[in-house]
Order: C-alpha cells, then structure tokens, then sequence
C-alpha cells in the first residue's frame, strides 16, 4: 500500500511540476479576456504584465485588432506601472494595430503589473479579437534578455444594441388623476344648481322664489284673514 502511494506520488509530482512552471512564467494577458458586448455600449479592457517571479525593467506590446467591429475610443496609462515610454500608446485604424513600449521607474517583480487601459466601443454584431502579435518583457541584469513565456488575447462576443422601453412616470400620472378629479368635483355642484330660465314661467317661478316672495306674504295673509273675518260675520248675521 505504501508502494502505491509512493508511486502516485512520483507520477503527479512531473505534472504539478510542468503547471508551476508554466503559472511562473512572465507574460502578457487581458482583462476582461471574454465579455458579452453591446453595440454603442463602451467596456474597458485593461493590459497586465506577470513577471514569473523575476526583476523587469522594460516592456513591450503590439495588439491587433478589426476596426471594421470595434473602435478604440481612449487609451489610459493612468496608474500603470510604465511611467516613461520609447513607443507612447497609440493606436491606428488604417492598420488595426495597437502599440506601447515602455520603462518602469525602478524594477518591477508582480503579478498584475498594469500596463494600460483601452476602452473600446463594439460597432458590429458578431465576433471581435483583440490579438497580441507580439511582446517582450526585459530581464533586470545581464543582457536584459527577454523573458516573456506567454501571451492570451481577447475574444469578445458582440450582441444587438439593448433597447429599454421608457417607464411611465406614475407621479405625473398621479397628479393628472387628482386634478382630473378635482376639476369634476368643482363642476358637479354647478351643474346641480343650474335653472333653466329661457321660458317666461320659469323665470316667473325663479323670480317668486327665495327671499323674493317675503315682502308679498305679509299683506296676502291679512287680506286672507279679512275676508275670512267678514265670511264668518255675514253668516253670523244671517243666522239671527
């Protein structure tokens, strides 16, 4: 049973070897290196550097690209770690080619050395590469030999511009019912109120009516009780 451990052992020990070795390695890579784009939208790409572990002093890149489905808007060397350069960032669409060089201000040993940031604008649905043609990262000391092992592009998939639809503003729907309902409730009792006084018998009816029939009453009910009075004396006497 040990036997066979020890034998497990040995055979995995190579393998873990060779993956140490190659996670070690300097090299260039991207960041996001996959995304689900939209046209129109912008997203920001960033450059890092790995050292493997070792001093370097100078780096190097060149990124291709399909200006047909992507635009370059912008590229940032904001906190990267080259400070002075002998090819400055630039870009040219004639081309498709993205290129830097640069120095670092003492010597750098990580790994996620930021290099730039390119942010780019999708312009066509499909697929898009964002390739390294080439790189190199020099070695501090000796012959300042270039010691980069790897380099991974980015591939980005393009989808169709996302449309939202506009939301329905509730507060102006809001207030347009409680104005609405404001309006009808101030029309309701004048249209209650309302008299019809296009016939003569109405406005007749609309001028005997209220406070205007007060002044009249008063001498209507004595000449009522007059006559009453009189009625009443004629038959007294009648009946004598």
């Amino acid at each position: 049973m040990k036997l066979l451990f020890l034998l497990l052992i040995s055979l995995c020990t190579p393998v873990y070897g060779a993956h140490a070795a190659q996670d070690s390695g300097a090299g260039l890579y991207l960041e996001p290196d996959s995304q689900i784009l939209a046209v129109g939208e912008t997203v920001d790409i960033r450059v890092f550097a790995t050292t493997g572990g070792k001093a370097v002093h100078a780096i190097e890149g060149e990124l291709a690209y399909n200006p047909t489905e992507v635009t370059i808007e912008k590229i940032s060397i904001e906190g990267s770690i080259l400070q002075s350069f002998a090819t400055p960032p630039s870009y040219d669409d004639a081309t498709g080619l993205l290129k830097f060089s640069g120095w670092t201000p003492a010597n750098f040993v990580g790994s996620k050395g930021l290099l730039l940031t390119i942010t780019l604008s999708p312009r066509k649905v499909g697929q898009s590469a964002l390739q390294f043609n080439s790189g190199s990262i020099l070695e501090v000391g000796g012959a300042g030999s270039n010691i980069i092992t790897t380099m991974r592009s980015g591939v980005y998939r393009i989808d169709p511009k996302q449309i939202h639809a506009p939301q329905p503003d509730t507060q102006q729907a809001t207030t347009t019912m409680s104005r609405t309902s404001t309006a009808t409730s101030t029309r309701v009792p004048t249209l209650q109120a309302s008299t019809d006084t296009s016939s003569p018998e109405n406005a007749a009816a609309v001028a005997l009516s209220g406070f205007e029939l007060a002044p009249l009453l008063a001498p209507f009910m004595l000449l009522l009780t007059a006559i009453a009075f009189c009625i009443a004396y004629a038959i007294h006497r009648l009946s004598r």
